[in-house]
């Protein structure tokens, strides 16, 4: 049976997790400051923070609360589908955040992606990588299934939960 996910328990359990992040980003020494505009958050941009040598980045969190135990990231290349027809793309296409933090639970690991040089090589994806569908209550979702080695070989900084508690 295909498991059906809830728009609303997900997305909670994802803010607890961006909280998280921002919090570690904060002791290491940068000002976080949450992206408010709702026009801005529908651009994928999550928060705006400024590093201790005073660099300005816009970020895009996600929470990957499967990757540990598949092995296997997921870049959404649809975020809304109903009947065939494509509402939303996915943030992959979307984000219009400088830097990619995607946290994987279970691993407690954070990764830190330069997002512009990414979503440059999603071409490449959907050639190397299947494509899967999730589903929800009332739509489906879409998404490349990449090995969480293969996402590794984009990260510029990875940090563990347990060095930043």
């Amino acid at each position: 049976m295909t498991k059906v996910y809830d728009f609303k328990t997900q997305l909670d359990r994802g803010v607890e997790a961006e909280k998280l992040v921002a919090d570690y980003l904060d002791r290491m020494g940068f000002y976080v400051e949450e992206a408010k505009d709702m026009a801005l958050q529908r651009k994928g941009i999550d928060y705006f923070v400024v590093s201790p040598t005073g660099v300005l980045m816009s970020v895009e969190i996600k929470t990957d609360f499967r990757a540990a135990e598949t092995g296997n990231v997921f870049l959404e290349t649809v975020s809304v589908e109903k009947y065939g027809i494509v509402d939303k793309l996915g943030w992959i296409y979307t984000s219009a955040a400088q830097v990619l933090v995607y946290y994987v639970t279970g691993l407690e690991e954070i990764y830190f992606v330069d997002m512009t040089a990414f979503k440059m090589k999603v071409a490449d994806f959907k050639e190397w990588y299947r494509e899967v569908e999730i589903k929800n209550k009332t739509y489906v979702g879409r998404g490349l299934v990449m090995p969480l080695k293969d996402f590794k070989d984009y990260v510029f900084k990875m940090v563990k939960i347990q060095d930043i508690k």
